[in-house]
């Protein structure tokens, strides 16, 4: 299987950390960062090719690569120097090499998890038709995805500014909260754009109205978005107190 990190952000939440390092590159502990985190994370699922895009700090970046290949694992990089292309125009990007298979993984490096990413597949498997599955929390997040009973996507809500979108009735959907990790069926890049800058999540939400998108429930896993600098202390400190959790 090959996957998709997302590594190319500015990390503007982390600053003034990120003022001189790409966020991929963060410690979760000494000597170890979330890049390499999750690197390995995937590798023991059967990913055997990662992609990693870069864009902030991309020297640092091209170094960290390169030290973990020397360390065996296959990666390649898709380079955004040019222009940022957030998650949908970076999958778009990556698509001659995501496509060659029916379907890939993409991943937030911001993202620390133990989702167990051979049952997701497993569960998608199962699927018929599916365009795409989302591991989804029932976590605290001022914009919700909607599922409804059989757990598909049939909507979006923001709390924050009152937004929504539904494509059913909205009493019958039930909220859950996007842990930035995702199965996708190479159809979808004759679905998206085929140029620019652009988020998937939009178009997951119009997509759902005519497409299967699947949510997969993880609850029980450990989750955290280092994204901001007090869930980076969390993270750090969770693996501080259970130090067999990570090498």
């Amino acid at each position: 299987m090959k996957a998709i990190l997302f590594s190319a952000g500015l990390g503007t939440r982390l600053f003034p950390i990120t003022e001189y390092k790409p966020k991929a590159l963060v410690e979760i502990k000494e000597g170890l960062s979330v890049l390499e985190y999750n690197v390995h994370h995937l590798t023991q699922h059967g990913i055997d090719e990662i992609i990693v895009n870069i864009h902030h700090h991309p020297e640092a970046m091209f170094s960290a690569v390169k030290e973990l290949k020397n360390k065996g694992f296959q990666i390649m990089i898709s380079d955004e120097r040019e222009q940022l292309l957030e998650t949908g125009g970076a999958l778009v990007k990556a698509s001659k090499i995501l496509s060659k298979d029916p379907f890939f993984i993409a991943y937030n490096v911001d993202v620390i998890c133990n989702i167990n990413l051979k049952k997701m597949v497993d569960f998608y498997e199962s699927k018929q038709d599916c365009l795409a599955m989302l591991a989804i929390r029932d976590r605290n997040s001022s914009r919700s995805l909607l599922f409804n009973s059989k757990n598909e996507l049939k909507g979006w809500a923001n709390t924050s500014d009152g937004q929504s979108i539904f494509h059913e009735s909205e009493a019958s959907l039930t909220r859950k909260a996007f842990s930035g990790i995702h199965i996708i069926h190479r159809d979808i890049f004759k679905l998206l754009p085929t140029t620019g800058k652009f988020s998937i999540t939009p178009h997951y939400i119009k997509l759902a109205k005519n497409h299967r998108i699947s949510g997969f429930t993880h609850n029980d896993d450990f989750w955290f978005d280092i994204g901001k600098p007090k869930t980076l202390s969390d993270a750090c400190q969770f693996f501080k107190d259970n130090p067999k959790l990570v090498k």
